[in-house]
């Protein structure tokens, strides 16, 4: 990489190495964006920081301060494979099913998803808070999740087969079908994933 493309080259660890972790700066003047965080995420930050704070006392001298919020115990950094292998397993403990496990590049891809959601379609909103034009979020982040995609199968069967036995045996599907029936505007926002090509 020519050197205005690099912020860092961090010291190898094994000397025989043939390649180096580097720290690359934003693609474009674009790709800086202001992101408001959420006081859980500040709470969490504040944490590492105290945590991080303990780490250069313990280590002292050798501590490598290279101001990484994630990174070892040292202060190095953390190889981006490991840090993706830690993440999964993470998620693992947590319970969270195998098919809805992501890796750390699907975080962004997620979070679109869910602000997609939980603006009620709001594109316009979210397309400018993650830094994308409507056209690519609707391109890129439109995909519905399996959970949701059998819910739509258990709304359709409940709406069009009120009294079959699956709709019957299944408490869930009751609940769901109870709840567009009693609440028009959750209706209006299904039709509104169908048709936004959110569900499918």
């Amino acid at each position: 990489l020519p050197g205005e493309d690099m912020i860092r080259v961090f010291p190898k660890k094994v000397a025989t190495s043939k390649s180096s972790l580097i720290a690359k700066p934003p693609k474009t003047e674009k790709s800086i964006r202001k992101c408001y965080l959420t006081m859980p995420l500040v709470e969490e930050i504040n944490k590492r920081l105290e945590a991080i704070e303990q780490c250069k006392q313990l280590f002292g001298n050798e501590y490598q301060d290279y101001g990484l919020l994630i990174c070892h115990p040292d202060g190095t950094p953390i190889e981006p494979k490991s840090l993706c292998k830690e993440f999964k397993k993470a998620q693992t403990k947590m319970g969270i099913p195998d098919e809805e496990i992501i890796d750390i590049q699907g975080i962004r891809k997620s979070g679109q998803m869910h602000k997609i959601r939980i603006t009620n379609n709001n594109v316009q909103l979210v397309a400018a808070n993650g830094g994308h034009s409507p056209e690519v979020l609707l391109k890129n982040y439109d995909e519905a999740l399996d959970r949701e995609k059998r819910q739509l199968a258990h709304l359709v069967e409940s709406s069009f087969y009120p009294g079959s036995s699956s709709s019957k045996g299944d408490p869930n599907s009751k609940a769901s079908a109870d709840a567009i029936q009693n609440n028009p505007e959750l209706s209006k926002q299904i039709m509104q994933l169908i048709a936004n090509g959110l569900i499918r």
